[in-house]
Formats: structure tokens, C-alpha cells, sequence
């Protein structure tokens, strides 16, 4: 079920997939309901359009007023609506931002929005973007074109046909500029009952565009209303620019798979295909982008709080940008777009840090974000862990009994010196991704050697997939009316590479959800581990399944999300049942799941281009692991690079094979084992503080340069500075100043901190130096803070300030 209403200028949305009406009602439709008629009532100049839409055995009865407010409402609900109006009547009015003035505009003038930060200027007639300009320091982000300057475009669908229209189509016939009673600006355009494909009046097209008084970054909403009869909306293309980034112009920050994050600096073209990605996903974790030119930025964020298929796509070649929304039963007939969340879109002076700070205002208050300090679902196993391997069945050569075959592991936990937790591969009897989703029996003496790893202290965390299913398995027919299909009733087939013939399962269906979890169940209730690492679920895209005997809507919505949202919580019931307490992670990170997981493994390579985006969004909200290497091909210094950013970035090092602790590697694992070390000593800063971004220095520090940054066979060559900081705050309040030096050679760092900006109070403060051997008072310091200190070679140090006591 959804509802939007909105009433002098307060925006509601009310989203019920879940089945759960009641509650919904309870807690916000009988409010909302009564708006919507009120409103529409009172605005209503002509009668409000009516349609039917079925999708299988589900009818919605569909309707929007000439204002083009868009309502949907299952038929089975409207009895129950028409009682929730008396009770509503009690609730009204709500707070909202009342209209103060409303200036009707003649499109054809074009219009221009502004407030002191930024002004937003439309082409006259068909409202294409054609200027965005910084106020601040004059700086218009919108380059001249060829052609018209554009906003949206809508694509309509039925089978394997697509036709397009865009705001170029036909003129703008309705605009207005509302001042709200807060001082925000609403822009109100509209493409009214547009002629489409041989039927007269079937869409419309409304955007809205709201600029607060004090930013340059607006939020942008469209409405689609399409009363088709064949036709139905495939996908909407919003905000769709043409003219910007200008190419060479831009560093360009995303986020991307199994990373913090990437920043492209000066980009002329797409690179490694980076800038179109779906979310949610690996790929695209967190729903925005950053554009800084110099001090010029512009950023890009959707507000979606219930993870719903969408792509981001920039051309850094074309110079285009645009956020294609994928709606609900795409190319039924009479599908819309009723506006379900708004995209900020803006100006803003800075670089890619504060694009990361501002969206974490938001995400943080979204369903998935839950602190750390109050998650007290998870184990202290994966909190403590210093360092992770990974490994196969056989470790270092070493066979025998299974205790024989432990013994690696358990050498290099005495050598390291902290707590190790196991991503283990290869422990069942079948080909490796392979005869998905059965794993069992695994390979003699497995649970014995688990058995004694648990027993002194490790995580082991086997592997198992929780997104594929094998075409190849004997009981295939069983699983197949559960997998993906494509517009054309195909399975959605894994494109990976990977051996066996994986089909992506529908996350939706009950019968995946339950398999997957009895899996976990049988490795944690039979077999005694303690963690569980549930592939894909986190790194692969949300895939638009055209099942119609799924029961969730054609293609997109918000389905994908909640469907892995209600399997991992069936994880984690099993995980914790009986007493046990496993650990639950996954691939990648993707933030509609970080309050079910335990835990999200980065995994891919050292690169000079990675940024610790995600991590300033949700440090303190989950875990991250994984630094891995190619240490028998690296230089010590590349490897340092690896595991020293990893480390003042706030992720648990490691994931490498026990063949690392061969003694040709010895000077690389002194180097990590500082790392893992310092990592144990400081895990309250990592576990419940935040991340606030680099340290810039103030003094001049060498580079070295290498060939071997980035993963795979994508390499490049980059340079990247000898030593690195980042701040953090404790959730105490304190700030922690966290270096690595990555060079064979002593090294100094300064740096100039104003503890005043990050909210601690006095004027006096302490500084300490935490070592895995405790703390020891540095110095006492007034006001801003001015310090150089030295690193010796190879080696990592933090510094923590505190207000100095009475």
C-alpha cells in the first residue's frame, strides 16, 4: 500500500508492503487519509482521473487530483479507510510548512529558483536545466550544449518495446513558486494530460523543486501519472542533465564495490565502468555522488529510505548525468511513478568529505542504521578479532589429523598476538560454487577442527552462498518456480565467471529464505561454528524480477530489500537460537542490511584512488574487515600501503592466506601484526566512534609510486604519500589522531587540529599515546593544536586528546 499526500507544502508517504495494514494505519494513514481528501477537495478544479491496475490477483484503484497528488489504494483497504476518517478528523491539523505567498509563473519566460547559495535556471517553455550556478563563487555547473538543456525522461515499456518521452516533448503548461512558512522555495512544474502513442491525455508529468533558505542543495521530486491503456512506465530518468560534469573538470566521488570508495580526480571518461551502478548493491552501497571542481562541489543524493532498484549513471565523457527510478510493475499498463522519495541536488564549497557528512545526517536515521553501542546482537567474537585469514581446507601444506591440519593457524595466532578470526573455503565435499545451496557433508574431520578452533578462541566463519542456486543439482525443478526471471521469463543467470550454472534466487520467496538459513543452521546447531559468511547477499545488485507468480511487484520497488532483509533476520534468529551466539557476515557492504549483518568484508585491492566514504557514513554502525594483498608479488611498501590505510580507514586487517607467515614474508607481517596489534589497543575508537575524515598535513610529505594499485587485471599506476591520518572521535567525546607510515624509513608528520571544532570543551588537553602495551601521557597542550610527530620506519601510531582534568 501507498499514500501520498500533500498538504500546504508538509509532504507525507506512507509505504506498507509488508501486509501489516493495521499497523500502518494505526500509526500514520488515518492522518494522511484525511489530508489527501481535504486537500484535494479544497485544490480540485476538475474531477480527479480514476483507474483500475491489476496485478495478478491484486487490485489497486488509482487516482490523482488536478493539482496531480497520485493516490493508490488496494480496494480491500478502502472500507477500512472510510472508518479511519473519524478518527483522523481528531488528529488534524498537523504541523506542517504552510504556503505563505504562491506566485503563479508563465512558463514560456522561462524560471529562474534561487536563495544566496546557488540559483537554478530553467530553459523557457520546456523547463530543461540550463543553468546551476554557485553564488557563493560564481561558478555555473552547467556547461552550453547542443541541443535542449533537459530534466527528466520518462521510458515507457510493454514486452521488449521501449518509447521515451522528455520534458522537451511538450511544453511546461503550470508553473508556481511557493514560499513556505519555514523560507523554503517550492518550485511546482507540470506537464499536464500530455498525448502519448494515439491516446489523448494519458500522462503527466509534475516536478517539484524545494530550496531551503540556508543551502545550495535542493530536493527534487517527479510525479508520473500514466492512464495508458497498453502502455506502462519502465523507468524514470531524474534529474536527467545534459552539460554536466564538464569532462577533464570534475574529481568525481562513489562508492564502490568491496571499498570505502572511489575518487576519480579530473575525469575525462568513464574509467573501469565505474560511473553507472545499480542500488542497492556492492557496487553501490550508499545512495549518492560527489562532483568537487577546485573548491566548486555538487552533490547528489536519493532519500529512499526503503532501498528501492534504481541506477546512478554519469558520463564523465558526454558530460550527462541522471538517476534512473525504476517503478512498481514496470510495463503494465497504467503503471506510474507516484514520486516515492525525494533527490538532493545542490551546490555546495568543499570536496568528497563533506558530500559524505551530509549524507550521513540522513542515513543514519534510516531503518538499517543502528549504532554499534546499542547492538547488542552482536558477538564479542567479530568485535575482538585483530586479524582474518583466508584460507582453504589444507593450511601451509600441513595434513594429517585434523588437529595436525589446525596447527598453522593456531602457530601464526601465537605469532601475531591477538585475536584471529577464520574465513574458511573449500570445507565441503562439492566443487567450489558449485551445487548451490548444498554444502552438506562436508569433508571428514571438519567438525573436529572446528570444534578445536572454537575451543582456543577463534572465529571460524565457513563460507556458503546466499544468492545462487545450481541449474546442475539433481532437485533443481525444486528450486526453479523460486529464481529471478527476466522481462522475457528467463532466469536471471550469474554473470561472474564463476564454474557451476548459477541462477540468482528471488530474495522475495519464502522457500530461498528458509533454505539458506537452515544452512546456517546446520553449520552453527550441528557442526558448532561460530560464524557464518553469507556470500552475495551485500554485493550483488538488486535484480528487477518479472515473476509474476512471486507476488511482489514486476520489477522494481522495494521488494529486493525487504525480501534479504527477512531472510537474514531468519539468520540471525537461528544464529542466536539455543544459546548460540554466531557471527552473521556478508559481502561487500550495502547499507540497507548493516543492522542484520555482524559484519561486511572489503575485500578488493589496494588502490591510490579509495576513499573512506562509507566509512565516515557508518563508522560506528558496523564492522568492517578485510586488507588484502598479493604479498608474494607487492613490494613492502605496497603491502604496508594495504594494511596501514586499511587500518586508519577503521577496518579489521587480514584476509590472506596462512602462506603469508612464511619467513620470506617476515618483514610484511611485522608490519601487520603492529596493525592488528594497535587495532585490539584502539577498538573502542573503530567499534562506537565515527570517523570525521583525513588529516591533512602541514607539512611536506614524500610519495612513492607503484604499478600495482587496483584489483585484478584492471591495474594502473598511482602515487600515493608516505604517511597518512585520520581523525576520529570517540563516542566518550575524545578525538584520536591515527597514523600509518608506509616507508622503510623514519618519517614525520605535522598536523594543526582545533579540538574546539569537533565539540570538546576547555582549553587545556591532554594528549596520549595508545600502544598495544597501554597508554602514556604525551603532553599537555592549549587552544589549537600545533604538533609534529615521528613515525619510525614501517610503522603506525595514534595519538588520543582528551580535555585535561582539574
Amino acid at each position: 500500500m501507498h499514500l501520498r499526500s500533500e498538504i500546504a507544502g508538509s509532504t507525507l508517504d506512507i509505504h506498507d508492503h509488508s501486509g501489516n495494514v493495521a499497523r500502518t494505519v494505526k500509526r500514520l494513514a488515518f492522518t494522511a487519509i484525511v489530508l489527501c481528501f481535504t486537500y484535494s477537495r479544497a485544490r480540485a478544479a476538475e474531477p480527479r482521473s480514476q483507474k483500475v491496475v491489476r496485478q495478478g490477483d491484486n487490485v489497486f484503484i488509482s487516482f490523482m487530483d488536478s493539482t496531480g497528488l497520485w493516490y493508490s489504494l488496494n480496494r480491500g483497504m478502502m472500507m477500512r479507510f472510510s472508518l479511519a476518517l473519524t478518527i483522523a478528523s481528531l488528529l488534524f491539523p498537523i504541523a506542517a510548512r504552510a504556503v505563505v505567498t504562491r506566485t503563479v509563473l508563465n512558463p514560456s519566460g522561462g524560471v529562474t529558483l534561487s536563495n544566496s547559495f546557488v540559483e537554478f535556471k530553467f530553459q523557457p517553455r520546456f523547463m530543461g536545466l540550463e543553468k546551476m550556478t554557485d553564488l557563493k563563487t560564481g561558478y555555473d555547473h552547467i556547461r552550453i550544449v547542443n541541443g535542449k538543456p533537459l530534466l527528466w525522461e520518462v521510458v515507457f515499456g510493454k514486452g521488449l518495446q521501449r518509447g521515451s518521452i522528455t520534458n522537451n516533448y511538450s511544453p511546461c503548461n503550470y508553473a508556481s513558486l511557493d514560499k513556505l512558512s519555514d523560507g523554503t522555495q517550492r518550485l511546482d512544474l507540470q506537464w499536464d494530460n500530455m498525448r502519448w502513442w494515439k491516446e489523448n491525455r494519458v500522462v503527466s508529468v509534475r516536478v517539484t523543486v524545494d530550496l531551503p533558505p540556508n543551502s545550495g542543495v535542493a530536493k527534487w521530486n517527479i510525479f508520473v501519472q500514466n492512464n495508458s491503456d497498453y502502455w506502462g512506465v519502465w523507468d524514470v530518468q531524474f534529474p536527467k542533465i545534459n552539460g554536466f560534469p564538464a569532462p577533464g573538470q570534475y574529481d568525481i566521488a562513489r562508492p564502490a564495490f568491496a571499498t570505502g570508495g572511489l575518487l576519480y580526480k579530473d575525469c575525462r571518461e568513464n574509467v573501469e565502468g565505474t560511473f553507472h551502478g545499480r542500488y542497492p548493491s556492492g557496487g553501490w552501497a550508499v545512495q549518492m555522488m560527489a562532483f568537487t571542481h577546485k573548491d566548486n562541489s555538487v552533490y547528489l543524493a536519493t532519500m529512499d529510505g526503503n532501498g528501492m532498484a534504481k541506477d546512478f549513471e554519469a558520463d564523465a565523457g558526454k558530460g550527462t548525468l541522471a538517476v534512473i527510478n525504476y517503478p512498481e510493475n514496470m510495463g503494465a499498463a497504467g503503471s506510474d511513478w507516484p514520486g516515492w522519495y525525494p533527490i538532493s541536488f545542490g551546490v555546495y564549497q568543499g570536496d568528497w568529505l563533506q558530500a559524505a557528512l551530509r549524507y550521513r545526517k540522513w542515513a543514519i536515521h534510516q531503518k538499517w542504521a543502528k549504532p554499534l553501542a546499542d547492538r547488542h546482537d552482536i558477538p564479542d567474537a567479530i568485535k575482538n578479532v585483530g586479524l582474518w585469514v583466508r584460507d582453504f581446507w589444507v593450511w601451509d601444506s600441513t595434513r594429517g589429523t585434523p588437529e595436525q591440519m589446525d596447527a598453522p593457524l593456531i602457530r601464526a595466532r601465537k605469532e601475531i598476538g591477538v585475536p584471529i578470526g577464520l574465513h574458511w573455503y573449500f570445507w565441503e565435499k562439492n566443487k567450489f560454487d558449485n551445487d548451490y545451496p548444498h554444502f552438506f557433508p562436508p569433508k571428514p574431520g571438519f567438525e573436529r577442527r572446528v570444534k578445536e578452533l572454537v575451543d582456543k578462541g577463534f572465529l571460524v566463519m565457513p563460507y556458503i552462498n546466499g544468492r545462487s542456486a545450481d541449474m546442475n543439482i539433481p532437485d533443481w525443478k525444486k528450486f526453479a518456480p523460486y529464481a529471478t526471471y527476466d522481462q522475457a521469463g528467463g532466469f536471471i543467470m550469474d554473470t561472474t565467471g564463476l564454474s557451476g550454472r548459477l541462477v540468482e534466487m528471488c530474495p522475495s520467496q519464502a522457500y530461498w529464505q528458509n533454505k539458506v538459513a537452515q544452512d546456517v543452521d546446520s553449520l552453527v546447531g550441528y557442526y558448532g561454528c561460530n560464524g557464518v559468511y553469507v556470500d552475495q547477499v551485500s554485493a550483488m545488485r538488486d535484480e528487477l524480477c518479472f515473476n509474476p507468480h512471486h507476488g511482489h511487484p514486476l520489477g522494481g520497488g522495494r521488494w529486493w530489500t525487504d525480501g534479504n532483509r527477512e531472510m537474514l533476520r531468519k539468520i540471525q534468529y537461528v544464529a542466536h537460537r539455543d544459546g548460540h551466539d554466531a557471527v552473521i557476515t556478508t559481502e561487500g557492504a550495502d547499507e540497507v542490511f548493516t543492522d542484520l549483518v555482524d559484519g561486511d568484508l572489503m575485500w578488493v585491492g589496494p588502490t591510490d584512488r579509495e576513499i573512506p566514504l562509507i566509512n565516515v557514513v557508518y563508522s560506528g554502525y558496523t564492522i568492517f574487515f578485510g586488507s588484502p594483498c598479493d604479498f608474494e608479488k607487492c613490494s613492502d611498501d605496497m603491502f604496508n600501503f594495504a594494511e596501514g590505510q586499511a587500518f586508519i580507514f577503521g577496518r579489521q586487517n587480514g584476509w590472506m592466506t596462512l602462506d603469508l607467515f612464511n619467513p620470506k614474508y617476515a618483514s610484511k607481517v611485522d608490519f601487520l601484526r603492529r596493525c592488528a596489534q594497535y587495532r585490539v589497543a584502539t577498538k573502542d575508537f573503530y567499534l562506537y566512534g565515527r570517523l570525521l575524515g583525513l588529516v591533512r598535513p602541514t607539512n611536506e610529505i614524500p610519495t612513492f609510486t607503484s604499478s600495482d594499485f587496483g584489483r585484478w587485471k584492471q591495474k594502473h599506476t598511482g602515487t600515493v604519500p608516505d604517511v597518512k591520518a585520520t581523525l576520529w572521535k570517540s563516542d566518550h567525546g575524545n578525538l584520536g589522531i591515527f597514523m600509518a607510515n608506509f616507508v622503510r624509513k623514519g618519517m614525520s608528520f605535522s598536523f594543526s587540529i582545533d579540538p574546539k571544532k569537533y565539540g570538546m570543551k576547555g582549553d587545556k588537553y591532554e594528549l596520549i599515546e595508545i600502544t598495544p602495551h597501554g597508554r602514556a601521557p604525551v603532553r599537555t597542550l592549549s587552544g589549537k593544536i600545533n604538533l609534529t610527530e615521528t613515525l619510525g620506519p614501517a610503522s603506525v601510531k595514534v595519538i588520543e586528546i582528551e580535555p585535561a582534568s582539574n
